[in-house]
């Protein structure tokens, strides 16, 4: 089976704005206040999440710092087929970390809940950003060796990904635009998170598996709302069925005071992933 070129041709990336020329982002993709949309149809507007523990996320505000990870602490162990974190182009060393966002927050939305509550000994939250306030921060906050990429997943088949490994593995790269083209296939196993990878360039130097940006301030919006878990579901049989938004409500009211003393002036919502009779409400 041949690769589909004309589908996984390579990514280009072109400058965000005059003001931030350190933020480039791929030329199908446009940035439209609290959302992104891809292929310039604004009909196919995603919005830009990330399920995490609650720690992570108040440790993050607190200590006002996004953080970027390297691909060898990922688990899927095809992403380093194609995806190495150091690379050379023209004689230049480029150290590759990445941060990833689910690009639906509605669908699919059980299995994120699953995914990442699964072993968890704390709540998981579901954290939206506005990667128009989000990119401008990191531009800004950066050091001047640091530049960011913004890419939408594309999706190939577990044999095309192989066959796309060997055919990368002694390849000569010809620019960043074109290494990270390779950085942005992924199983189409995972087609279902709508992807966003935003890259962290750092080029020479040594690199770092956890590269964290300093002083982020989360105040101005960067988040737009947090959704907080759903309740396990109750059988239609079960005597408390009809308690059961009000004991998700008291679950997770530990959970929303947490947030609440963030003063992030965000929505905080609740999960109707297991209500039949609310959509998502906002407390």
């Amino acid at each position: 089976m041949e690769l589909k070129n004309k589908e996984f041709e390579n990514v280009v990336f072109v400058n965000w704005n005059d003001e931030n020329k350190n933020v480039f982002i791929a030329d199908r993709i446009g940035i439209d206040t609290e959302r992104v949309f891809l292929n310039g149809e604004t009909d196919k507007r995603i919005v830009a999440s990330k399920y995490m523990p609650l720690s992570r996320f108040v440790n993050a505000v607190q200590c006002k710092k996004f953080t970027f990870l390297s691909p060898l602490l990922w688990l899927d162990p095809f992403e380093t087929l194609l995806y190495k974190p150091y690379v050379q182009i023209n004689q230049v060393n480029y150290h590759v970390n990445a941060c990833c966002f689910a690009g639906n927050d509605i669908q699919n939305e059980e299995g994120f809940w699953n995914i990442w509550g699964s072993g968890s000994n704390e709540p998981i939250v579901r954290v939206t950003y506005d990667m128009s306030k989000l990119l401008r921060a990191l531009s800004t906050q950066a050091n001047g060796d640091i530049a960011f990429y913004l890419g939408a997943i594309k999706y190939l088949t577990r044999h095309e990904i192989l066959q796309k490994s060997k055919k990368s593995s002694n390849k000569t790269y010809s620019s960043i635009s074109d290494y990270l083209s390779d950085c942005l296939l992924k199983r189409d196993a995972y087609s279902y998170e709508i992807e966003l990878r935003l890259f962290a360039v750092t080029c020479g130097g040594r690199g770092k598996d956890i590269l964290d940006i300093d002083e982020i301030d989360y105040t101005t919006g960067i988040v737009t709302d947090v959704t907080l878990p759903p309740l396990e579901p109750l059988g239609n049989s079960h005597p408390s069925l009809c308690m059961y938004k009000c004991m998700q409500d008291c679950v997770n009211l530990n959970v929303k005071q947490k947030i609440e003393r963030l003063n992030l002036s965000c929505d905080i919502k609740q999960s109707a992933l297991y209500c039949t009779d609310i959509v998502a409400r906002s407390y």
